[in-house]
């Protein structure tokens, strides 16, 4: 994420809206920039409205390499336009953090694919969740090896059934962090072109002698 050559960038987003995708997210002012100029380079419309289709968001490089970023992707998706929108990019990307606590992550999970909100997960969904974690590693007689082993765990309070905070304490965190994070490659030098408009208004700003009210933001 960052510049594309010398060019200065810019998501073209205000910094007021800027601001408000940064809560409760890890990242700096800095990154947030990046992440919103990387979500402009796909959809540049005013304020994120045309939004990203799910599709394209899957193929985007940065998430590729990661298992869950599909259905992480498709769970935050916009319930009116099917789409995804700056909000929703920035909630993707704070899910797939390596600085977002594994615990968050593992309920997100358990959230994830308990579809019929049961607040427990069973057979199916454990083993659509290990395949996801192991696929590349082990078999699918393995797989089911380790869903049985896993909903049979003296841990557990019923057989067969896991709730959010059993399935909190039987997958490690650092399973969690090696199989939901993604590494942005963010750009310390990443220079976002200013709108006309701030660099009035900072050029306003030094010819006042005694500024009130302290420093501006």
């Amino acid at each position: 994420m960052g510049n594309q050559g010398s060019t200065p960038a810019s998501s073209g987003l205000p910094n007021d809206f800027l601001n408000s995708l940064r809560k409760n997210t890890p990242f700096t002012a800095h990154e947030i920039e990046q992440i919103a100029y990387r979500y402009s380079l796909m959809d540049s419309s005013e304020l994120g409205k045309t939004g990203i289709t799910v599709d394209n968001c899957i193929m985007m490089p940065e998430f590729t390499g990661c298992v869950f970023a599909p259905d992480v992707i498709k769970y935050y998706r916009d319930r009116e336009t099917g789409k995804i929108h700056p909000r929703q990019f920035v909630k993707i990307c704070t899910m797939l953090s390596r600085r977002t606590p594994a615990t968050r992550k593992k309920e997100f999970l358990f959230d994830l694919y308990d579809v019929d909100r049961q607040k427990v997960l069973t057979h199916d969904a454990m083993f659509r969740l290990y395949k996801l974690m192991f696929h590349s590693a082990i078999s699918d007689d393995h797989i089911l090896g380790l869903v049985f082993s896993a909903l049979r765990h003296p841990y557990l309070s019923r057989d067969g059934e896991c709730t959010k905070d059993e399935f909190t304490d039987i997958i490690t965190d650092n399973e969690i962090q090696e199989r939901l994070s993604v590494d942005f490659a963010f750009d310390p030098t990443f220079a976002p072109e200013r709108p006309e408009e701030d660099e009035e208004e900072e050029e306003e700003e030094d010819g006042v002698e005694e500024p009130q009210g302290g420093a501006t933001e």
